[in-house]
């Protein structure tokens, strides 16, 4: 029995539920009316999650569930995952400077170093050493695995060697969670700062305001 709101009135209907498996499947082989309405919109989240990557459904994560599983929480713990790959995070900084620093140049030195320098501040700030430490630290050919927790093709794929040069890929779960958030964090005062400001990249002063967000965890 379905009770709800139509008006003024509370109205109370019987109503049958299906699984989701079923619907979709009736929904690509009938040719009602309801069926190729579905069809339709089947075929525009499709065409949105290839060329995106993703689909959302605004409206409900920014409700939320009255009633089931809120999966808020987990799409928050999935973007700060993918802020903090290694290639995604590099990426955000290298585009943030590119719009806050009037010397920006992507291929010389000091982009690499600058790149560096914050990668080995938010390793600090999670595990008390840098880049280079950690993987002289972790890595040993005697564990599993040459001691990574993960790797591009694991957990049953073939280590390769771009995976043990990536301190990342030595953290445990725990030191995973924490700089994926530090790394939210930093982004999101990064961004912050680079709106209204332009500045050198190799001046004093805009190496401090970059750095500050590491700050406050012992970076």
């Amino acid at each position: 029995m379905t009770v709800q709101q139509e008006g003024a009135r509370e109205v109370s209907r019987k109503l049958d539920y299906y699984d989701l498996d079923v619907i979709i499947s009736v929904g690509y082989r009938v040719n009602s009316r309801q069926a190729t309405q579905f069809r339709i919109w089947a075929t525009q989240t499709l065409r949105e999650f290839i060329i995106k990557g993703f689909v959302l459904d605004d409206v409900r994560l920014k409700q939320g569930q009255r009633f089931g599983k809120d999966y808020f929480d987990e799409l928050l713990e999935r973007i700060r995952e993918i802020r903090a790959s290694e290639r995604r995070f590099y990426l955000k900084i290298t585009d943030i400077y590119e719009q806050c620093s009037i010397d920006y140049n992507k291929e010389a030195e000091i982009t690499r170093t600058f790149f560096k320098t914050v990668q080995n501040k938010l390793h600090w700030a999670v595990t008390g050493h840098t880049a280079a430490e950690l993987i002289a630290q972790r890595a040993n050919a005697d564990k599993p695995n040459m001691g990574l927790t993960t790797w591009r093709n694991a957990p049953q794929g073939k280590i390769l060697k771009s995976d043990v040069v990536v301190a990342k890929n030595y953290l445990i779960e725990k030191e995973i969670k924490e700089l994926e958030r530090i790394v939210s964090m930093y982004l999101d005062y990064a961004e912050n700062q680079a709106a209204p400001h332009h500045r050198r990249l190799h001046d004093g002063r805009q190496r401090h305001h970059c750095h500050r967000a590491t700050a406050h965890h012992g970076a």
